[in-house]
């Protein structure tokens, strides 16, 4: 995993693992996977071209309940990853 290569630090290592799943994550682990799975789908609505797996809905659901969001912060996760389109693009393309 690239997280390891990175020497990133063995927690960040597992959240980043996890995150896809965070149910299944360990429970030290879990709200924070939650969070980061939040953030992907945000990041997946703003740039769908980016992802090539489709995204669950019900997933997103159980993800914030996890990492006990209000119901309004998907919707103010994504306003903020498109306030932050610009500088987003900027640095893909920079790392391409």
């Amino acid at each position: 995993m690239m997280a390891e290569n990175w020497s990133l630090p063995a927690d960040y290592v597992q959240v980043i693992r996890s995150h896809h799943a965070p149910r299944q994550a360990a429970e030290t682990h879990r709200a924070l996977c939650a969070l980061v799975y939040v953030a992907n789908f945000a990041a997946h609505e703003v740039f769908p071209s980016l992802f090539s797996h489709v995204w669950d809905e019900a997933k997103l659901e159980e993800a914030q309940s996890l990492a006990q969001l209000p119901a309004d912060a998907f919707d103010q996760c994504v306003a903020h990853v498109r306030e932050q389109e610009e500088g987003i693009n900027t640095f893909l393309t920079a790392i391409q």
